[in-house]
């Protein structure tokens, strides 16, 4: 087995089936939240899914580019839809994205959890 170690604000191929009911699914591009120190030492991580469907003024999720880490459609990360996942997985790596972006993903993410940050 290839030791698959991702890194923070990288976009991944992850195979998210088997689900259930409304979560999403497929083989998709996934954003990686969860911190290098925790992808370090787990052999699971926390990631936002990708998709080509855009929503227009949709505030749990954020915009990517064609281009941006790796994408081949402009795209956007679905913090409504924070799944953790096994890095068994994961197939290909595509890129990553830029700090900015980061910063954005972050925002949404505190959104979709309802936290404040100050």
């Amino acid at each position: 087995m290839v030791d698959i170690k991702p890194k923070r604000g990288e976009i991944w191929i992850i195979n998210l089936d088997p689900t259930i009911g409304k979560e999403i699914k497929k083989t998709r591009p996934c954003l990686i939240m969860q911190s290098d120190l925790m992808n370090e030492r787990l052999r699971t991580t926390m990631v936002a899914p990708i998709t080509s469907t855009i929503k227009e003024n949709w505030p749990f999720a954020v915009t990517l580019e064609k281009g941006d880490g790796g994408l081949k459609h402009k795209s956007m990360a679905l913090f409504n839809q924070i799944k953790t996942t096994d890095i068994t997985r994961f197939t290909k790596k595509l890129g990553k994205v830029s700090n900015e972006k980061m910063k954005q993903a972050e925002s949404a993410l505190l959104l979709s959890f309802q936290i404040k940050w100050n």
